[in-house]
C-alpha cells in the first residue's frame, strides 16, 4: 500500500508541477558479492525541490538481498561552475540476507567545473540503521575527474569506497568513459574491488 501510495503521488507531482523526470539503470558485473542492478526515478521542479526520488537495487542475487529506497531533497545550488544536491531517503531491505534492515539515508553530490571541459564531482551516502539488525555503511560513490572530449565523448577516472561498523574499507578506484545521446547518457567503467576488477555500464535520461 506505501508503494502504491507513493506512485500515486510520484504521477500526480509530475502531472502538475514537473518540470524535469530522470531515469537511471545500472548494472555491474563484479567478482564475490559486489555487483549490483539499480533502477531508479525522480523529479526535480523549477524550484530545485526533488519532491520524489524512488528507486530498486539488489546485489547479485535478488532473491537474497535487495532494497528498496523513496526520498525527496533539493538542489541546494545551481550555477554555470558548481553544482550541489542534497536527499534523504527511507530504505527497505529484503530477502532472508537482510534481515529486514531499515535505514535512514542522507545523500549528497557535489560538481565543479574547473575548466569549460573539465569537471570534478563527488557523490557520498550513508545509511544509518533504524532497528537492531542494520548496521552503519559509508559509501563514496565516486569523487571522480572528467574531461569532455569532442563528439559528445567524455573520459575520466576517480576513486570510490564502502565500509562502516565491523567492516574493512574496500577501496574501489575506477576509470571510465562516457558519451551523451539524444536517447540518454551512457557510461562504461573499469573498477578495482578488494577482490578484483569488476565492469559497470551506466545509464540516466533526463525528460522536460
Amino acid at each position: 500500500m506505501v508503494i502504491i501510495a507513493v506512485l500515486c503521488l510520484f504521477f500526480a507531482v509530475e502531472v502538475q508541477a514537473q518540470t524535469e523526470t530522470t531515469f537511471v539503470a545500472r548494472v555491474a558485473a563484479a567478482p564475490e558479492k559486489v555487483g549490483y542492478r539499480l533502477v531508479e526515478g525522480y523529479t526535480t521542479l523549477k524550484s530545485g525541490w526533488i519532491p520524489i526520488d524512488m528507486g530498486y537495487i539488489d546485489f547479485r542475487n535478488a532473491k537474497e538481498y535487495r532494497e528498496i529506497f523513496v526520498g525527496a531533497g533539493k538542489v541546494v545550488k545551481a550555477d554555470e561552475r558548481n553544482l550541489v544536491v542534497g536527499e534523504l531517503y527511507f530504505v527497505q531491505s529484503g530477502g532472508p540476507a537482510s534481515g529486514n534492515a531499515r535505514y535512514l539515508q542522507p545523500w549528497i553530490l557535489a560538481q565543479r567545473k574547473i575548466q569549460p571541459t573539465l569537471k570534478l564531482e563527488g557523490n557520498y551516502f550513508m545509511y544509518v540503521p533504524l532497528n537492531d539488525l542494520a548496521i552503519t555503511q559509508h559509501v563514496i560513490d565516486r569523487i571522480r575527474l572528467e574531461k569532455d572530449l569532442p563528439r559528445n565523448w567524455r573520459i575520466g577516472a576517480g576513486y570510490g569506497a564502502y565500509g562502516g561498523s565491523g567492516l574493512k574499507w574496500d577501496h574501489r578506484p575506477f576509470v571510465y568513459v562516457g558519451r551523451s545521446t539524444k536517447i540518454g547518457n551512457f557510461e562504461v567503467w573499469l573498477q578495482k574491488f578488494s577482490s578484483g576488477v569488476g565492469i559497470q555500464l551506466r545509464y540516466d535520461v533526463t525528460l522536460k
